[in-house]
């Protein structure tokens, strides 16, 4: 979300690192960001000087599935024992193998 604290004023913004100017896009509200962006902004109002530029970079941090529980918990059970895997990341599939090598999602 940009603002300015100048009553009245306008913002005009980009995304792709370069320097705004009132050719730019007109700010109406909040911008979703999907990947990472340079948003640089200024704020226009008439019968004043244009604001410095606001320059803001983000990035896309990517959240991660939590790990797997096993119930029972590993260690000595009897034979026949039926192990449920879970997470508790709501709609994660879970992958395993029971050869000892690491398992994947392909």
């Amino acid at each position: 979300t940009l603002s300015s604290a100048t009553s009245g004023a306008v913002i005009y913004y980009t995304t792709d690192g370069t320097t705004p100017t009132i050719s730019s896009t007109l700010y109406s509200g909040a911008i979703t960001l999907t990947s990472a962006k340079t948003i640089k902004a200024i704020a226009v109002k008439p019968g004043m000087t244009d604001s410095t530029v606001l320059s803001e970079s983000y990035t896309i941090t990517a959240q991660q599935v939590a790990a797997p529980t096993a119930n029972p918990a590993g260690g000595e059970v009897a034979s026949g024992t039926e192990v449920t895997l879970s997470s508790a990341t709501s709609g994660a599939v879970i992958y395993y193998t029971t050869d000892g090598t690491t398992p994947t999602s392909s």
